[in-house]
């Protein structure tokens, strides 16, 4: 595979990547009744920053992963476990 097929491989891997987290962390947050701005506020993160991650314009870390499970109480499975109830 040429090296251009490689990188539009991972790039089309990591649209599809942040577009599901992206549309899980709304789908939590919005499961939870707590605005973007509280959330922000408890994580210590600007509103613009979380807006951002929930329009898919920005990848959280890992630490931010951890950070958002370890605040609505769910495991990383549960975060990239798409189900009905969330």
């Amino acid at each position: 595979m040429s090296d251009s097929r490689i990188s539009l491989s991972i790039s089309i891997t990591n649209f599809n990547l942040n577009k599901f987290i992206s549309n899980r962390f709304a789908v939590i947050r919005n499961a939870h009744n707590i605005s973007a701005r509280k959330l922000s506020i408890e994580m210590g993160q600007s509103t613009e920053y979380i807006n951002q991650i929930e329009n898919g314009r920005k990848m959280p870390s890992m630490e931010g992963l951890f950070n958002f499970c370890d605040y609505f109480k769910i495991n990383i499975d549960e975060l990239v476990k798409e189900n009905k109830d969330s």
